[in-house]
Formats: C-alpha cells, structure tokens, sequence
C-alpha cells in the first residue's frame, strides 16, 4: 500500500466519526423523515461501525510488530488490548458522566420524553471527542508506510 498510517489513522477516525454522527438522526428522528424504520437503521449503523474499528486495529496491530522487539510480540500485543480496553472503559465513564451532566436519565417512568431532550447533544459530542487523538497523529505514529522497517535490528537480537 502507498498510504502512511497516519493517513490510515487518520481516515479510519474520520470515517467513524462521520458514520457516528449520522447514527444522531435516530434521536433527532431524521431516518424517520425519509422512511427508513429504526431497527434498520441502528443495526446498520452500528454494523459499520464495528467494520470501521475493526479496519483501525489492523494497522495498530502492524505497526506494533514492526516496533517491537523479537521475543517480545506477546507482550507487546498484550499491552495493545489492555490500552484498548482501558480506553474503553474511559470512554464508558465519560459517556455516563456526559449523561448526568445534560440531564439524560431517564428512569423508565411513562411520560418522560423530555429526558431524552439532550440526547441527541450526548451523540454528536462523544462523536466529535473521537476526533481529538487524530491532533496527536504527528507525535505518536510514524511517519511511514506499513511495508517499511521502523526499528533496525542489532546483531544481538538475532541470536
């Protein structure tokens, strides 16, 4: 491929970020408006997000290889999934806090519709934050494609 990470990053996160914000409609009731029942659309929706963060790991699994050391792959991998799942579990809480904040609780009570108000502010906001890592790309990802060598290796590694 000619493309760079940082590209592949950086596309990555803008196509979900897009693909995010699209699935606002549901709460604005704009798939509605043009005939397309929730079901369907949150389902698809959803489906291509999972494809998009799917897309994103492969690169950061390549890029992982070809910056660790030989033996160390395991770990390597290991510290990958765990920063993911922290960033994960990070994003839960903010989402939670993010809902406390613009007053979307709702408590399954008939007659609460105005609880869900804001909801659709929540969607466009935890959708626009999946943009801020893209401002670190320079400083964190190599500037290379994923078929170049990013580490020369010692003769002491060989052994």
């Amino acid at each position: 491929s000619h493309w760079k990470y940082r590209m592949i990053f950086l596309v990555n996160g803008v196509v979900w970020t897009v693909i995010n914000l699209i699935s606002c409609a549901v709460f604005l009731r704009w798939n509605r408006m043009i005939g397309i029942p929730d079901e369907f659309f949150v389902l698809g929706s959803q489906a291509l997000l999972e494809m998009i963060l799917q897309m994103a790991w492969i690169p950061g699994i390549v890029l992982m290889s070809h910056l660790c050391h030989q033996g160390m792959e395991a770990t390597m991998y290991a510290l990958m999934a765990g920063s993911q799942n922290l960033g994960s579990n990070i994003s839960y809480f903010t989402g939670a806090y993010l809902l406390q904040l613009l007053e979307v609780q709702p408590s399954g009570k008939e007659g609460e519709t105005r609880q869900f108000d804001n909801l659709w502010l929540v969607a466009v906001i935890s959708s626009l934050a999946g943009l801020v890592p893209l401002l670190f790309l320079p400083w964190l990802i190599p500037d290379a494609r994923p078929d170049e060598k990013l580490i020369e290796v010692t003769a002491n590694e060989d052994k």
